[in-house]
C-alpha cells in the first residue's frame, strides 16, 4: 500500500513537471510569435508548431489567443518588477535613493535590451487597439504601483536631507523609461555610426542614462522647471 502511495506521488510530480515544461515551451513560442507578428498577425498553429505542441494541446492550456498574450506580457511585467524590487529588498536596504535610482535604471535598461523588440511591439498593441491598450495599461498599473509606492516615500526622504533636488516621482519615472527606451529604439541607426559592438553600445548608452538622471537630480545643479 505504501509502495503504491510512493508510486502515486512520483508520477504526480513527474506529470506535473511535464505540464510546466509544456507551458513554458508555448510561452517562450508565443512570445516570439507576438512580438515578430504582432497579436493580429500571430497564428496558434506556428506557436504550437514552434513549442513541439499539438493545436489542441495549445488550447488546453490556455483557451484564447488573447489568454496567451496576456499571460505573456504578464510574465514580462513580473520580470521586470521583480528585479526593480530586488533593489529595494533588504538585503541592500544600505544603499542611498541615489544608489537605488541608479540600479533601477540599469535593470530597466538590461531588461529592454534583453528583449529589444518589445518596446516597439507593446507601443504598437497599445496604438491599434483600444481594447489591448487598456488592458496593458492596466496590469503596468497593478505591477508597478507597490514599486512606487516605496519609491515616492524614500525620494521624500532624500529631498529632506538635501540629496537630491525637489522632483515629481511621475517626472522621474517618464525620463528613466523615456531615456532607455529611445537608446534601444535608435540602437539600428546609432549602433553603425558609432563604430561600437553591441556590448559595448547597450554599456555606453546604460552608464550615459545613468550620469543624466543622477545630474537631473543633483541638488547642486539648477534645474529650472
Amino acid at each position: 500500500m505504501q509502495t503504491e502511495m510512493f508510486n502515486n506521488i512520483v508520477n504526480n510530480l513527474f506529470m506535473q513537471e511535464i505540464s510546466n515544461n509544456t507551458e513554458k515551451q508555448i510561452l517562450v513560442a508565443a512570445e516570439k510569435e507576438f512580438v515578430e507578428r504582432g497579436f493580429a498577425g500571430a497564428r496558434t498553429t506556428s506557436i504550437a508548431s514552434s513549442a513541439g505542441v499539438t493545436h489542441a494541446m495549445l488550447h488546453y492550456y490556455f483557451r484564447t489567443k488573447e489568454q496567451l498574450f496576456e499571460k505573456v506580457v504578464d510574465e514580462k511585467m513580473d520580470v521586470l518588477v521583480q528585479s526593480v524590487m530586488d533593489s529595494f529588498s533588504s538585503v541592500r536596504e544600505n544603499l542611498s535613493f541615489v544608489e537605488r535610482i541608479s540600479c533601477i535604471i540599469r535593470v530597466h535598461y538590461c531588461f529592454l535590451a534583453d528583449n529589444e523588440r518589445l518596446p516597439l511591439f507593446l507601443l504598437n498593441e497599445i496604438l491599434s487597439n483600444p481594447t489591448r491598450k487598456e488592458m496593458l495599461v492596466s496590469k503596468a498599473r497593478n505591477k508597478v504601483l507597490p514599486v512606487a509606492v516605496q519609491l515616492e516615500t524614500q525620494m521624500r526622504d532624500a529631498v529632506v536631507k538635501g540629496e537630491i533636488c525637489s522632483i515629481d516621482l511621475l517626472t522621474l519615472v517618464v525620463d528613466i523609461i523615456s531615456l532607455n527606451i529611445i537608446s534601444i529604439i535608435a540602437k539600428p541607426l546609432i549602433l553603425p555610426l558609432s563604430g561600437l559592438d553591441d556590448e559595448r553600445y547597450h554599456n555606453w548608452r546604460c552608464e550615459e542614462n545613468v550620469r543624466t538622471i543622477l545630474l537631473r537630480l543633483n541638488p547642486t545643479v539648477s534645474n529650472d522647471e
